[in-house]
């Protein structure tokens, strides 16, 4: 009886041991990059802040604040020397354009005059972590030739696409003389619930541009006038000592460590992984909400594209990410609208193609989706 008990002891441990290390891999991104390079950026940020350079604030940030605002905010501060952050490409910074994104800011001037591109999506979008010249919307106005417009920012979601469709893109278009593309991509995590807040937010969202035959599309004064003042009030935007102490490294949390060890232990990623393969992608979200209003936006002569950037398995598993993926090919090939998918050209299990210390894709990662993307539109305009 002694050796049944340690037969079965034996095998329990047998079964245990490889879920174990299955959980040990996709939790490992909890503690990567490692904590010395982590301290090293942020060194650097505080150097950059020291330098006159001021953080980027993030409209989903802004909107997790516990703060009524006007308006919905589209990028960061305007015309301000701004960091955001270094994944193995040193510390990357940019001066915000007049809507306090991440373009030159001539483009803006220049849209009324010419066939344009519109770019829109998160952070990958935006162009985290890499220099200007090897993000998506520039890559893709080297191989173009077009105005190429990049309205993401890091932390995007839907509701972020959806408003920057709503007060930049749709009144743009409306007025336009010339054929324009508009360009949706998605990331694995963009498959959220339904946000009442910025549901309500979304539905008073109206036109922020204003057209100047001099200057071309600017943001209205009400928009710079309310941005500049929820900023005020809720960020020491004038005080580097304060900037400086809200980045300043902190004191390990033992509980936190703790909590990822017991997640480990517990096997909590297989756990949570066998849930989510049982939930159906919803077909009333804001990402299916999100296509359809660009569909509706971006008409003849508007040539509207969807596109999806995988994610990388090992470090930032998504569960659900094939299965979103599908769905959002479907519902684009349902509207008549051109999918770009990126998993034909981002293998998830070649790091390569992501960034040295970080989650988001590497160069040679952006430069890949860059000629996808640009293959797919000249094959329909040629």
């Amino acid at each position: 009886m002694k050796v049944f008990y340690w037969n079965i002891g034996l095998l329990l441990v047998l079964i245990y041991i490889p879920l174990f290390l299955y959980s040990f891999q996709q939790k490992l991104q909890a503690i990567y990059p490692t904590n010395n390079f982590k301290k090293e950026v942020v060194l650097k940020k505080i150097l950059a802040v020291k330098s006159g350079y001021y953080p980027t604030y993030y409209p989903t940030n802004l909107l997790s604040l516990n703060k009524s605002i006007d308006i919905y905010p589209i990028g960061s501060y305007p015309y301000t020397s701004s960091y955001m952050c270094d994944e193995g490409y040193g510390l990357i910074t940019y001066r915000s354009d007049r809507f306090g994104l991440r373009n030159s800011d001539k483009k803006w001037s220049k849209i009324n005059q010419n066939k344009n591109i519109f770019i829109i999506g998160d952070s990958l979008v935006q162009g985290q972590c890499v220099p200007k010249n090897s993000t998506i919307t520039s890559n893709i106005e080297n191989l173009t030739g077009e105005n190429t417009l990049n309205l993401g920012m890091g932390g995007n979601t839907p509701y972020e696409y959806m408003a920057s469709l709503k007060s930049i893109v749709k009144p743009i278009i409306k007025n336009s003389t010339h054929q324009n593309i508009v360009i949706i991509l998605f990331f694995a995590n963009d498959n959220i619930l339904i946000n009442r807040k910025k549901e309500s937010l979304l539905n008073s969202v109206n036109s922020i541009v204003k057209s100047s035959i001099t200057s071309g599309i600017n943001p209205t004064n009400k928009y710079k006038d309310s941005f500049k003042s929820f900023i005020k009030n809720n960020y020491p935007h004038d005080s580097q000592e304060a900037i400086i102490s809200r980045i300043q490294i902190k004191k390990e949390n033992p509980m936190s460590k703790l909590s990822l060890y017991s997640s480990i232990l517990t096997l909590y990623p297989i756990r949570i992984t066998r849930a989510a393969l049982k939930t159906n992608v919803a077909q009333d979200n804001p990402s299916i909400n999100t296509i359809k209003l660009l569909a509706e936006i971006c008409s003849n002569p508007c040539k509207p594209f969807v596109g999806y950037i995988p994610n990388n398995d090992f470090y930032d598993p998504h569960p659900l990410s094939i299965k979103y993926k599908t769905t959002l090919e479907e519902i684009s090939k349902n509207l008549a609208i051109p999918f770009i998918d990126g998993t034909t050209v981002i293998n998830k299990d070649n790091q390569s193609n992501f960034a040295p210390e970080g989650r988001h894709l590497s160069i040679e990662g952006y430069k890949k989706i860059s000629e996808l993307i640009y293959l797919k539109i000249d094959s329909l305009d040629s």
